[in-house]
């Protein structure tokens, strides 16, 4: 079995690191003292602790804003569509589950968020205004501004990645299993989709 490159172990280490501290507390000597690499190797393979931190959120959020772009997009009625985009949300907090933290860490900064977190959310944010109001023309989802819609559709997978380590510690081994996450991942789609339905004054 071949070894991960040095990018490739600066990059999961710093993830871990940057969730543990933060950005301005996980120096470049701590990353690379776990990495086992040098101490120049995030200059030479990055250019800057930034961009290797920016490397870090990339993994996580192009292929995310890619995939939520296709699935809103997809030939299926929108409803259908939106379940879709909340498992999307799920898989990619279970492959990055150090993601939430880092987002919390520059929010209790009140820092602007970085690049390539504004950038996913502006590739994002058309795709899912226009799922909403696909599902308002199909009669799927209710009327009113999409805005607290959409957050109604992605609180859900938020909420889970935010508090998986506690619930897991709770639920136990179980937890972990891929049938009980299928489990959760489908409890909250119906959630979602019950929540979104119109209400008595729409169907009127």
């Amino acid at each position: 079995m071949n070894q991960a490159s040095t990018p490739d172990r600066l990059k999961a280490v710093a993830r871990r690191a940057f969730a543990e501290r933060g950005y301005d507390g996980a120096s470049v000597r701590l990353i690379t003292s776990r990495a086992k690499a040098n101490l120049g190797a995030v200059t030479y393979h990055f250019g800057s602790k930034e961009a290797l931190y920016h490397a870090v959120l990339e993994e996580f959020t192009v292929p995310l804003g890619q995939r939520i772009v296709a699935l809103a997009a997809a030939p299926r009625p929108a409803i259908e569509r939106i379940g879709t985009v909340i498992e999307a949300y799920y898989d990619q907090f279970v492959r990055f589950p150090e993601f939430p933290a880092l987002v919390i860490h520059e929010l209790a900064l009140g820092r602007r968020l970085p690049p390539p977190i504004h950038e996913t959310l502006q590739r994002a944010q058309p795709a899912l205004f226009g799922l909403i109001a696909d599902g308002q023309r199909e009669g799927s989802v209710r009327s009113g501004p999409p805005v607290p819609l959409i957050m109604s559709i992605l609180s859900q997978p938020f909420y889970f990645a935010m508090v998986r380590r506690l619930v897991g510690e709770i639920v136990g081994p179980e937890f972990e299993r891929p049938e009980f996450r299928a489990m959760l991942i489908q409890q909250a789609v119906d959630f979602v989709r019950r929540g979104l339905e119109p209400d008595r004054r729409d169907r009127a």
